[in-house]
């Protein structure tokens, strides 16, 4: 059996953008033999919660100033940055992933 991916995808905003990453989040599950774990704003996080193909959902409110830490402990093979800006880029960067 093959090695389980660690994956974190992100994506801050908004409610449609992130309701159409789902279909994404179950592929990788099912397909990559991974673990996914999300990371969003505070306010979107209801709209995750029960996914059962998410392992854990994190807020950037909740982990602005120590996100490296709690993340970098999670030792990620992969990073999903389907936000695709400065601070997506700054924690890709961060993470070194």
């Amino acid at each position: 059996m093959s090695k389980t991916l660690n994956i974190l995808v992100v994506r801050f905003s908004s409610i449609g953008d992130i309701a159409l990453t789902t279909p994404v989040i179950r592929c990788l599950r099912n397909q990559l033999n991974s673990e996914v774990d999300y990371l969003t704003k505070s306010k979107f996080t209801d709209l995750l919660i029960g996914n059962p193909y998410i392992r854990n959902i994190y807020s950037l409110d909740n982990i602005h100033h120590s996100y490296k830490e709690k993340l970098g402990s999670n030792k990620y093979d992969i990073i999903i940055d389907l936000q695709n800006n400065l601070r997506s880029l700054q924690i890709r960067n961060n993470l070194k992933i």
